[in-house]
């Protein structure tokens, strides 16, 4: 709201110290022309010149102010620990299974390519723990890292009967589960660690940060091309 109330401001002054100043200078010089009507002709179109030039620049004030109202009016990407709530409250729907949320506000969001990747691992083992852990308590939470600047810590846990991940069996073709996690994490520099045991429940773990992924990227280059950059 006071976001709301400051840009309010922001456009009213706009709309006194611009537009108003110029149309009341302009209706100045439009005055001047009605009264110079006896006058000698040079006078009267000069005053009509300039009036015109600042009904022009009024104009021009004007498409500013509407232009700042519409991006205004643009709806404004959520952030990423919004988009974490609104995910764990889809599944939570989607499952019927309450989850407990911990997504604290952070500094320093991934890039978009790599808050994608983070999204759909955490919808994954969310949709994960509501199969294969119904009626369980399930908890979702985002950290900034506090070991690595610009690192987020994301968990996801429950206290459900747990499995072996020995014993787990791979994903169906054309599926995305557990076990193309770690690999899909790892291409964009996310450490991901899982632990499970029967009866147990499960609790995993995604890290990533900035430094991480330069390294994780650095790693997949070819040796040539890593020999020549350094």
């Amino acid at each position: 709201m006071q976001a709301v109330q400051d840009e309010c401001a922001v456009l009213a002054q706009a709309l006194h110290d611009d537009l108003a100043q110029l149309l009341s200078f302009a209706l100045i010089q439009l005055d001047i022309a009605q009264a110079a009507s006896t006058e000698p002709g040079d006078y009267r179109d000069a005053a009509l010149r300039h009036g015109r030039d600042l009904i022009k620049d009024a104009l021009r004030t004007t498409r500013d102010v509407i232009g700042s109202l519409l991006d205004a009016a643009q709806p404004t990407a959520p952030t990423f620990d919004a988009q974490c709530l609104l995910l764990a409250g889809e599944i939570g729907r989607i499952t019927r299974q309450t989850i407990d949320v911990d997504c604290a506000p952070i500094t320093a969001a991934p890039p978009p390519a790599v808050a994608t990747v983070l999204l759909r691992a955490i919808r994954e083992l969310l949709a994960n723990a509501g199969k294969h852990a119904p009626g369980a308590r399930v908890r979702l939470s985002l950290r900034q890292d506090t070991q690595h600047a610009g690192g987020i810590v994301l968990a996801v846990s429950d206290n459900g009967p747990g499995f072996d991940p020995q014993c787990a069996r791979p994903t169906a073709r054309g599926h995305c589960g557990l076990h193309r996690l770690p690999a899909a994490l790892r291409k964009v520099g996310a450490q991901f660690t899982l632990h499970a045991r029967p009866g147990l429940g499960v609790r995993a773990h995604i890290r990533w940060s900035p430094r991480l992924g330069t390294a994780s990227i650095m790693a997949s280059m070819p040796a040539v091309i890593k020999a020549t950059s350094s």
